[in-house]
């Protein structure tokens, strides 16, 4: 996904980048600033202040988006799911997506980009798949998009890609 670095003996160390500070501000699109990059993951946070009726799809990454303020639906070929505060979404890679937000009062997003599917742990699950009792979530914590009209409309739609750094 990024350009490999090598550094065997790299500390481990804690940062706090007081993201709440950096508001650029626009659509859920472009108003990711980007924190920290390794060759398989992307992490970043948005400041949505606009709306936007452009689609967007992630062609080459998995995005996990948490919704740190803010509610609304994400639109997808799967189906419509509400989210709000505290809400945890995952989008699988190359799916097409649109985010509607009820207002634009004070939506921040963690928006982390891995270039690998995201999956239960193994060690929260047993031989047949299912959650352990000690996992910190169980199956009806997960709730699937609900179905939605198929759109029929005719036109223009503009649908932005990305493929790694690049956009389309």
């Amino acid at each position: 996904m990024h350009k490999e670095t090598s550094w065997a003996e790299a500390p481990v160390l804690y940062y706090h980048c007081f993201s709440a500070n950096k508001k650029s501000g626009g659509n859920y699109i472009g108003s990711r600033d980007e924190y920290f990059v390794n060759p398989s993951c992307k992490i970043s946070t948005a400041h949505v202040t606009e709306d936007t009726d452009d689609f967007y799809r992630n062609a080459l990454g998995a995005e996990y988006i948490f919704i740190h303020h803010g509610s609304g639906v994400l639109l997808s070929h799967f189906g419509k799911i509400k989210f709000s505060e505290g809400d945890q979404l995952i989008i699988p890679r190359a799916t097409t997506y649109q985010m509607k937000f009820d207002n634009f009062n004070n939506n921040r997003l963690l928006i982390i980009e891995s270039d690998t599917a995201y999956e239960l742990p193994n060690h929260y699950k047993n031989a047949y798949g299912q959650m352990e009792e000690h996992a910190p979530y169980c199956e009806r914590d997960f709730r699937p998009p609900a179905y939605m009209e198929p759109n029929i409309e005719t036109g223009e739609f503009r649908i932005i890609v990305k493929a790694k750094e690049r956009y389309f």
